[in-house]
């Protein structure tokens, strides 16, 4: 390795110390670097290990009988639910799961892979969404559904929030798309939980939000889980 020292006015011993520098810069890179493989050997213990070896996060395998994204539901072929944060203030002192949970088979409950059927279109200068019939029918009805919540207010109890297919794993981000998600309001307060809950209440299908929204649901209520 060769490296020039450009000519500056200094006294003799200043560049023979700047040489000597990038000399022993050199033979350390040289040591080091062997074959283009990182060798640490004054480097010792779990120290040298950790640098040359560096551990990676461990996550908890998803369920033996569904994956986390798998779905879940009746009979094989039939619709079901899709299983799938710095924490919000509401949940601190909670501990925050790495991978989603699953979401519980609800008998009676929407399913979020119905829900998903919705397309975009352009109808003039706007991009609205566009509902499979099936998914059309549900509006202003009344139905459960099971999903996440995601707190959109500070507080241990929730009256407005999102329900989301999937738990938040990051606290910047909206954990699915407009397909997956239901904008929640309840009669009563609903304990901030990264655990699955239930809703039920009156749907709304929203064909033109200005939010962006597809589904509401409004004077909710938390039901347990069965």
């Amino acid at each position: 390795m060769t490296m020039s020292i450009p000519t500056v006015a200094a006294h003799p011993a200043t560049i023979s110390r700047l040489e000597g520098g990038v000399r022993a810069a050199a033979t350390l890179v040289r040591a080091l670097v062997v074959g283009g493989v990182m060798v640490l050997p004054t480097l010792s213990g779990a120290l040298a290990q950790s640098l040359s070896s560096p551990a990676q996060p461990v996550l908890p395998a998803p369920p033996s009988a569904q994956s986390g994204a798998a779905q879940t539901g009746g009979a094989a072929g039939k619709p079901g639910l899709v299983e799938n944060s710095a924490a919000p203030a509401a949940l601190a002192g909670q501990a925050q799961p790495l991978v989603s949970p699953p979401l519980p088979m609800v008998p009676g409950a929407v399913p979020w892979d119905l829900l998903g059927q919705v397309k975009q279109v352009k109808v003039k200068n706007k991009v609205l969404p566009e509902f499979a019939p099936a998914v059309a029918k549900l509006d202003k009805q009344e139905v459960k559904v099971a999903g996440f919540m995601m707190p959109l207010q500070s507080g241990e109890k929730q009256s407005h929030f999102l329900l989301t297919v999937t738990s938040q794993t990051c606290s910047f981000c909206i954990p699915a798309g407009p397909e997956g998600i239901i904008e929640v309001r309840t009669r009563t307060p609903v304990k901030s939980t990264f655990d699955p809950i239930l809703i039920a209440g009156r749907l709304e299908v929203l064909r033109d939000d200005p939010m962006g929204l597809y589904y509401r649901i409004n004077n909710g209520e938390a039901q347990p889980i069965r």
